[in-house]
């Protein structure tokens, strides 16, 4: 490798670590954060994976946490392996349960609603 290739990822490193540092966002090992916004004093622990969330100040979110389309607030700690935002409810209603909104009679052996279109939720 010639130092001309080193020096560039050696200064590339370093610009993204002065950033990081600057906005007082740590980020570990693994971290995937896509179109995702943290708002400072933040910490990913290894393995954390946010996708479309906001992430309020002084909040961290321990290991092998997933988050999808998720706002936290400010001075949140989320513990490890915590999943969020993988369903589709809707959430303009009372309760996200299925049951009121779908025909869950095939899955789950009641339903609520029998005009809600049948739909595999499992």
């Amino acid at each position: 490798m010639s130092f001309k290739l080193i020096d560039f990822i050696y200064y590339k490193i370093e610009d993204i670590r002065y950033r990081l540092s600057r906005d007082k966002i740590f980020m570990y090992r693994h971290v995937k954060s896509i179109k995702s916004v943290l708002h400072g004093y933040n910490t990913l622990f290894e393995g954390v994976s946010i996708w479309n969330c906001e992430i309020g100040e002084y909040t961290y979110i321990q290991k092998h946490t997933n988050l999808i389309s998720t706002k936290i607030g400010r001075f949140c700690s989320i513990a490890d392996h915590v999943r969020t935002g993988f369903g589709n409810h809707p959430i303009d209603k009372i309760t996200t349960f299925p049951s009121f909104y779908y025909n869950t009679n095939p899955e789950l052996g009641f339903t609520f609603y029998s005009d809600a279109p049948s739909i595999n939720i499992f």
